[in-house]
Formats: C-alpha cells, sequence, structure tokens
C-alpha cells in the first residue's frame, strides 16, 4: 500500500506540473503533451534540489530555464542575407532595431571595441569605416564595378549563449555564398585614436585576395594623354558613390541618436522611435 501511495503521488506531482506549465506559459507550452515532457523535467529538478512541488517553485525553475528553452530569435533579414560592402553602412541603423538580447560581435572592426547590443547604436567612424576604406582600396584592384565584384558582408545567426543568457552572433566579410573571407583586412591593425583613411595592409604589404582578381584595366600608353578609359571613369565614379554614401550614414547616425535619447527621455515611444528611424 505504502508502495502505491508514493507511486500515485509522484504521478500526482508530474501532471499538476504539466498544468501548472500550461496555464502560466500558454504560448511556450501548445499542448499537454509538451507540456509534459518539461513536467518530468522539472519533477526531477524539483526533486534534486529538496524543493516541494509548489507553484512558485515551478514557475522560479521556469523562468531560469526560459532562455535555455527559447532557443532562436528573431533578426532581420537584410543583415543575414550577405550584401555588398557598403551596405555596412545601415548596420548601426538596423542593429538599434534589433532585441537587446542579441550581442553583435564584428570581425571588421577594431578588437579594441566592444560588442554592440542589440537597440544600441555602433558609431560608423569607429566601428565600421577602417573597413569600408580597405575595401574600396580592393575593389578598386578589379576591372568592374562594385556591383559587380563578390566582396560582400553579413551578421551570422545568432546562437544563444547558457553562460550570458544572451544570443551571440558575428559582422563578419564574405563572399556572395556567405563564405567568410576577410580580403586581407586586419581588424588589429586600427588605430582608434586616429583612424586611419589610406588601406591597412597584410602582413606582406599587399592586400591578400583569395579570389584572382580580374585582369586590371590598361592604361594608356601616351604619357601625355589626359583622356581615361570608360573603365577607369567608372570605376572611379564608385568610389566618389561610396564617399558620398559614407557622408549619408553619418548624418543618418546623428539623426538615429536624436531620435533615441528623445525615446529614453519619454518624448516619443518605443514604437514611434522605430518608425522615424525606418524612415531615416
Amino acid at each position: 500500500m505504502a508502495k502505491r501511495n508514493v507511486k500515485r503521488k509522484n504521478r500526482k506531482g508530474i501532471s499538476y506540473i504539466a498544468r501548472t506549465l500550461r496555464k502560466y506559459y500558454p504560448s511556450r507550452y501548445k499542448n499537454y503533451s509538451d507540456a509534459l515532457t518539461r513536467a518530468r523535467e522539472l519533477s526531477v529538478e524539483l526533486s534534486d534540489a529538496g524543493l516541494r512541488v509548489t507553484v512558485r517553485n515551478i514557475k522560479s525553475l521556469s523562468k531560469l530555464s526560459n532562455d535555455v528553452v527559447s532557443k532562436t530569435i528573431q533578426i532581420s533579414e537584410r543583415l543575414l542575407v550577405p550584401s555588398h560592402y557598403f551596405d555596412i553602412t545601415d548596420y548601426s541603423s538596423l542593429i538599434s532595431l534589433e532585441s537587446d538580447k542579441i550581442l553583435f560581435s564584428s570581425k571588421v572592426s577594431s578588437p579594441d571595441l566592444p560588442p554592440i547590443k542589440g537597440g544600441g547604436v555602433a558609431e560608423y567612424q569607429k566601428y565600421f569605416k577602417p573597413f569600408v576604406d580597405y575595401m574600396n582600396k580592393v575593389q578598386a584592384s578589379y576591372n568592374d564595378s562594385v556591383y559587380h565584384t563578390e566582396l560582400f558582408v553579413k551578421v551570422t545567426t545568432p546562437v544563444f549563449n547558457k553562460k550570458s543568457k544572451l544570443y551571440n552572433c558575428f559582422i563578419v566579410s564574405c563572399d556572395a555564398d556567405g563564405e567568410e573571407n576577410d580580403y586581407g583586412f586586419n581588424p588589429s591593425d586600427v588605430n582608434l585614436s586616429d583612424l586611419p583613411n589610406d588601406l591597412i595592409v597584410s602582413d606582406s604589404g599587399v592586400p591578400k585576395i583569395d579570389k584572382e582578381p580580374k585582369k586590371q584595366t590598361e592604361t594608356l600608353k601616351n604619357e601625355g594623354s589626359d583622356i581615361k578609359s570608360d573603365a577607369v571613369k567608372l570605376k572611379e565614379l564608385d568610389v566618389e558613390l561610396e564617399k558620398e554614401k559614407t557622408k549619408q550614414a553619418t548624418v543618418r547616425l546623428e539623426s538615429m541618436k536624436t531620435i533615441l535619447e528623445l525615446m529614453k527621455e519619454g518624448v516619443l515611444s518605443k514604437t514611434e522611435a522605430k518608425q522615424l528611424i525606418a524612415k531615416l
């Protein structure tokens, strides 16, 4: 009889835990079967911790494991899909709209800079400009428009970190297939106190490009001629366009900072701030 009572008590405890999970966490446990699986685990955890099966203790352990249960998090598709390297000028505004549970570490920025937390603002001049300046030089070695070369950037899929309870991801340079490629850029060479505008080169002294660059445009043999080929003119136009995008990114970043400050002061709601930032 005693053995039957103990067995019945354990069964009732698991059932009670499952019903409690369904009641307080309906979005996490869509049906009783899902809740029952977690209830069995909680029953063991409660027993090991010497805790009674109560609503308070169940909810306490459920909160601790909340982030572990949710192993994925939404992030903008514009960050995950590889795009041209100069599109990194939009990353500051995009990251400012992401969840504060996501931590963005940049492999194209100085290692002395801290990771960027979702909802925050990354200063373009410090985090991304040295990389863009370098890639402009790499782009110039190709005999093609900037839109025809495979010099891309992306953000890796966020991965949950049990210790920090945050999702970690990386901003990386890559090719059109999303395969990481640093193209010789060394973030450790970036001097934060005096950011260089010139090309940052690898240890060999020249840019390291894994893919073989296309044949450069032949220069005119007549040194006295001021006429340039159409390809060279197009290349110079690309560089000018990138400079203009950099200026626009700086203006947009300042506007975004103002909007976020107004949100912190209560002048704007979070929804209003997001709508304004999206229009920048």
